[in-house]
């Protein structure tokens, strides 16, 4: 029988039990063994001790990009190893390493993705409003949910009070997900909540926030960056003003009947077709009870 020891650093790599060999692991990490696994890969060299009462063998393991550790065999009694063992005891140490290294990749992508998705996940919460803004005549609801498997994209939504009491709305989607989309989305949502802000009716926010990002690099957004839906509405004309950038369109609901409000306009980012024209203003004149639903294609899409 023999006693094998993987050492990848301190308190070493388990790789399971053997029992067709009966080898049997341990956690110490001999001297020898220690020095092999951090020698430089010039001078890191396998090692057949075939002298004394006991026959060992120290196999340095690589990962493929340098040294990950070493594995250690150690036999009771004076033994020898022919070149074909020893060819296939190389192999097993090849395998290992690479066995190892990938182990330690998929740990390494897995925390950074987790970080990522915090990162990003803080961001969003940051810019999505805390309180929706109470507005006599009308009233306000909201929902944010994630992406599955808790990834944060660039989805957004924004209630934000207006002067003569008037109340602007606007939701959008910036394409991919991660703490980049999040901050593209903070960049998109700012500079549109200011022209509002400024007096910008909805069609003319837009074609000032087209003229941005189309001056964006293509080669870090794509030529779709984002879609927006923007309405500021009235409470006291009880009318609401929208324009869309390639967003799915608002739903009006009026007792048992409900209507899409489309209006043209390609995403943000990608420039106007020739003969399009400017982003097309919708109005619609509101009763009371009735519903206006502002969403993202999240909610309407069959993902797979």
């Amino acid at each position: 029988s023999a006693e094998a020891l993987a050492a990848g650093g301190p308190g070493g790599v388990a790789l399971g039990e053997q029992a067709a060999t009966g080898f049997r692991l341990v956690r110490a990490i001999g001297a020898s063994c220690a020095e092999t696994a951090a020698a430089p890969p010039e001078i890191a060299a396998a090692r057949f001790d075939e002298s004394g009462d006991g026959s060992s063998v120290m196999l340095p393991l690589d990962g493929g990009t340098g040294p990950v550790g070493c594995l250690a065999l150690r036999f009771a009694g004076a033994r020898r190893f022919p070149p074909e063992e020893r060819a296939h005891l190389l192999t097993i140490a090849e395998h290992t390493g690479l066995a190892i290294e990938r182990v330690r990749g998929t740990e390494r992508e897995r925390r950074a993705a987790m970080a990522e998705r915090e990162r990003s996940a803080l961001l969003a919460d940051a810019l999505r409003p805390p309180l929706l803004p109470e507005v006599p005549g009308a009233e306000l609801f909201a929902l944010y949910r994630p992406a599955d498997q808790g990834r944060v994209g660039g989805d957004w939504y924004d209630v934000f009070p207006l002067p003569g009491s008037r109340i602007g709305l606007s939701v959008g989607d910036v394409a991919g997900h991660g703490v980049e989309a999040a901050a593209e989305m903070a960049m998109i949502r700012n500079a549109l909540y200011l022209y509002v802000q400024e007096g910008a009716p909805p069609a003319e926010a837009l074609r000032r926030l087209r003229e941005v990002t189309a001056g964006l690099p293509e080669a870090a957004f794509g030529p779709d960056l984002a879609t927006v839906l923007l309405g500021i509405y009235d409470p006291a004309s009880r009318r609401l003003l929208s324009a869309s950038a390639g967003h799915p369109p608002l739903l009006h609901a009026r007792a048992a009947a409900a209507r899409y409000v489309t209006s043209s306009g390609v995403p943000l980012g990608r420039a106007l077709p020739s003969g399009l024209g400017p982003d097309e203003e919708r109005t619609t004149d509101l009763e009371p009870g009735d519903l206006v639903v502002f969403y993202t294609d999240g909610l309407v899409e069959v993902r797979g």
